[in-house]
């Protein structure tokens, strides 16, 4: 037996087998090609634009009758009348109407349809798509990761 040969054999099973399972799996990693995500980027027409919009109103806080019962414990009968009438002329806000979310359609040069929707008011994103209109020109990155596309916009400015 060679020096070789004892060495490997004074070395425990369990030892051997994870020594094997690290050595396989190191020459899988560099054998196999790897699956990486690919990224380009392209240029896109925006075929579509959807503005998202939401519209609140604001509701008058009191009522007749809580204005009366008020009035009259303050001022007796007189009191009561001019606070039921008071709170029933009280103006309502107009409904706010403000944008809560944008969404596009772009076509790749590929002919690729890209659809992109954003649902926060607050964001920049949001505000950019709203200001989109048919034939913008966009540039995208297009990620593929084993088959599974994503775009972001790429947004200048």
């Amino acid at each position: 037996m060679n020096a070789t040969q004892s060495w490997f054999s004074d070395i425990p099973l369990v030892a051997k087998m994870f020594l094997g399972l690290f050595l396989g799996g190191f020459i899988l990693m560099v054998a196999l090609p790897s699956q990486r995500t690919t990224e380009t980027e392209l240029s896109a027409v925006v075929e579509d634009v959807r503005i998202i919009y939401k519209t609140t109103a604001e509701e008058s806080k009191g009522s007749p009758i809580g204005g009366a019962i008020v009035g009259g414990l303050i001022a007796g009968n007189t009191g009561a009348i001019v606070g039921a009438i008071s709170e029933s002329s009280k103006p309502t806000q107009p409904p706010l109407t403000q944008i809560s979310g944008c969404s596009f359609v772009g076509i790749t040069p590929s002919s690729e349809r890209v659809v992109k929707t954003y649902l926060s008011r607050y964001s920049n994103e949001t505000k950019r798509c709203a200001l989109l209109k048919k034939g913008d020109q966009l540039m995208l990155r297009r990620s593929d990761y084993r088959g599974d596309v994503s775009f972001t916009v790429l947004w200048s400015g």
